[in-house]
């Protein structure tokens, strides 16, 4: 099967209409054909300037290039897999940049990403990250959204099963900093005691525990349809990119 890359267009800046200015001074070379596909917020900005006459050709954005570059090669990708970073941190900073620039399906394959990664037992404890924990549980529509349920429940088995001493002391530590994440870890204990018979540390092994987990992560994942939660009190700070 022959697949589609149109990354050469971001490389050579070729044809570029527009002009992405990030925080640290790098300015990237962009589309924005390819940028309004992807993007809600750059739609609805391209669409705004063309009904106000205007044509605007640049845009500053509270960004760093390296998370915008992660972030533009899942819109110039194509047919071809997206080159995002593995580590939990880098994940939820690209989550919720494709929050703030409302890039759902960009949210939808990271949200699917980790919930794979942290699906077995043993892997849990990769969200034992303190500066990931702060990350996605200061920022409230991240907290609320698929990503802080799979890492909210990852949290509460760390928790629950003490067998790594200061990753649970770190939760336990961050959970008292953090009300959404000591809510998050509450909501999975109360539904995994209400369906298991016997509650224990370990419940999450056994298969009931595994169909809770599944049924309640599909309700609470992204989904194609869904408005962005991004906007005026979607976060302790606001969410909408700086522009000049």
């Amino acid at each position: 099967m022959v697949q589609d890359d149109h990354r050469w267009l971001l490389t050579t800046g070729r044809f570029s209409d527009f002009l992405i200015c990030c925080e640290d001074f790098v300015d990237l070379n962009v589309h924005k054909l390819i940028l309004s596909l992807h993007s809600d917020y750059f739609a609805q900005r391209f669409q705004d300037e063309s009904v106000k006459g205007s044509n605007a050709c640049i845009i500053s954005l509270d960004v760093e290039a390296r998370d915008m570059n992660i972030l533009l090669d899942f819109f110039y990708r194509g047919t071809t897999p997206w080159k995002r970073p593995d580590d939990m941190f880098s994940l939820a900073r690209l989550w919720i940049l494709a929050d703030k620039l409302k890039v759902t399906n960009a949210k939808i394959d990271i949200e699917e990403h980790v919930k794979s990664k942290l699906e077995q037992f043993d892997k849990k404890w990769l969200i034992a990250d303190e500066d990931m924990l702060n990350l996605v549980f200061s920022h409230k529509a991240c907290a609320e959204s698929g990503m802080g349920y799979v890492v909210g429940e990852a949290a509460w088995t760390v928790l629950a099963n003490p067998k790594i001493p200061k990753d649970t002391e770190l939760v336990k530590k961050l959970s008292q900093e953090h009300n959404n994440l000591a809510n998050m870890m509450l909501f999975w204990s109360s539904h995994y005691m209400r369906s298991c018979e016997q509650y224990t540390g370990n419940v999450w092994r056994n298969a009931k525990g595994q169909g809770v987990r599944d049924n309640l992560m599909s309700e609470k994942m992204t989904k194609p349809s869904d408005i962005m939660t991004s906007g005026k009190g979607a976060t302790e700070d606001e969410k909408k990119p700086e522009e000049s």
